[in-house]
């Protein structure tokens, strides 16, 4: 099921998000003040920059980690959303955007520590480990159970943030869906 047509590409709610942040990577790269313009700061949303709280996850910058980050979304992002629908992909993605943008704001303001979120890359994550909790156990790359390649991704994200004792980031993650 798809939203609709762009040539023969049929544009389902994964597909959208994708290709939205693909090129909104692709402007960050000629006009690099956009990231900082659209990603997510807890004090500049308290100034009243509230555009922040839906920009952030469109401004990362090109680089060999977005275009990853962008195609492992829409490569599990399909998965989930074929069995979920459009509709309901739809309205789990806003809830996850919902939910990390509040709890990052929340870490942000409680901790110490300015937490700037920028890129698809959280909801990705997310994403992936929903994927994973469907079925634990199936095989994934170079025949790793799922769960096993679920709790080395965690790992890589949460060990840098408590090697830099990043208390604000590493509350936000938690506080999220994970």
């Amino acid at each position: 099921m798809y939203w609709f047509r762009i040539g023969k590409l049929e544009v389902t709610t994964t597909v959208f998000v994708a290709l939205a942040a693909g090129v909104g990577s692709i402007v960050a790269l000629f006009a690099a003040s956009l990231t900082l313009f659209g990603a997510m700061f807890s004090s500049a949303v308290m100034r009243g920059e509230v555009w922040r709280l839906i920009t952030w996850p469109f401004v990362e910058p090109f680089g060999i980690w977005a275009v990853l980050t962008i195609f492992f979304f829409w490569y599990f992002g399909n998965a989930v959303e074929d069995q979920l629908g459009k509709q309901r992909m739809a309205s789990f993605l806003v809830g996850l955007w919902v939910i990390v943008s509040l709890a990052y704001l929340a870490a942000d303001l409680l901790l110490p520590g300015s937490t700037p979120l920028a890129g698809l890359g959280l909801i990705e994550l997310l994403l992936i480990l929903i994927f994973i909790a469907e079925a634990p156990n199936r095989m994934f790359f170079f025949h790793i159970p799922a769960w096993v390649f679920g709790a080395i991704i965690l790992a890589l994200q949460l060990l840098p943030m408590i090697a830099a004792a990043n208390l604000s980031a590493l509350a936000g993650l938690l506080l999220s869906p994970v």
